[in-house]
C-alpha cells in the first residue's frame, strides 16, 4: 500500500479492494482504511493505530451498529463488505490524510466529522497540534 505522501487523486487509481471475507495478511500497522458496500460505493473511511484490529471491528458489523440495525432498508445499503487501506505510521500524517479523503469521498457515514471539519477547522487543528506535542494517541 502507499503512503500518504502521494497525491490525493491518485489514492483511487492505487488502492487494492479487498473483501470481508479474506482478513488475512492486514498489517498490525496505523493507516487510513475504506469501507465499501457491495455496490463498492465508499460508506466510510476511518483512521487507526492498527489497521487488523480496527477493521476486524468493521467485519463484525459491531462498528456501526446505530445505522445497520435500526433500519432494514439502511442495514442493506450500509453493510460493509470490502475494505482497502493505505499505511500511515505517523498520527497526524493519518489524520490529515483521513480528513481530505473524507471531503474527497465525502461517505454518509462520516457526515459529524464532515460537518465538524467544515464549521470548525480550529478543533481540527488543535487535534493536530495536540498531537504534535503529544498530548493525543
Amino acid at each position: 500500500m502507499k503512503s500518504c505522501r502521494i497525491h490525493i487523486e491518485e489514492i483511487d487509481q492505487e488502492l487494492e479492494t479487498r473483501s470481508f471475507s479474506t482478513m488475512k495478511n492486514i498489517p498490525k500497522r496505523g493507516g487510513v482504511y475504506f469501507i465499501m458496500n457491495d455496490s463498492g460505493e465508499v460508506i466510510y473511511i476511518g483512521q487507526s493505530q492498527n489497521l487488523k484490529r480496527r477493521l476486524a471491528t468493521h467485519s463484525s458489523g459491531k462498528a456501526f451498529p446505530f445505522v445497520i440495525f435500526n433500519n432494514p432498508v439502511r442495514f442493506a445499503r450500509y453493510k460493509p463488505c470490502s475494505y482497502s487501506y493505505i499505511i500511515e505510521e505517523n498520527r497526524t500524517d493519518r489524520l490529515i490524510l483521513e480528513l481530505l479523503l473524507i471531503d474527497k469521498h465525502r461517505p454518509d457515514l462520516n457526515s459529524r466529522r464532515w460537518t465538524q471539519m467544515k464549521n470548525d477547522p480550529k478543533t481540527i487543528m488543535e487535534l493536530i497540534m495536540a498531537d504534535k506535542v503529544g498530548g493525543t494517541k
